[in-house]
């Protein structure tokens, strides 16, 4: 089983939101920590950073040393990931733990 660290700004976002989207998130949350992904929408951005798809919304991650770093929560826009949201998560990886 592996450990979850939300990042101050993701728990923010999530206190934002709607109960029942809280809820689903939570969920999903839930799988990804207990390594059954096989019914989330989880696609790879760019090496080790990934996204969880939970409805219209983007859980950014990655997973390092056992633990799942869930960096950044937003509504999805457009076909493309914002590329600040990708380089602020390369630099966040690369970072020692």
């Amino acid at each position: 089983m592996l450990t979850l660290h939300l990042l101050n700004e993701v728990k923010i976002a999530l206190h934002e939101l709607s109960e029942e989207l809280r809820a689903k998130i939570r969920g999903q949350l839930g799988f990804l920590v207990a390594n059954e992904t096989s019914a989330l929408t989880i696609r790879t951005l760019r090496g080790k950073i990934k996204e969880l798809k939970v409805k219209r919304y983007r859980l950014i991650f990655f997973i390092k040393n056992d633990t799942i770093y869930v960096i950044d929560l937003f509504e999805k826009k457009s076909a493309k990931t914002p590329h600040h949201i990708l380089a602020r998560a390369e630099k966040i990886y690369s970072q020692p733990v």
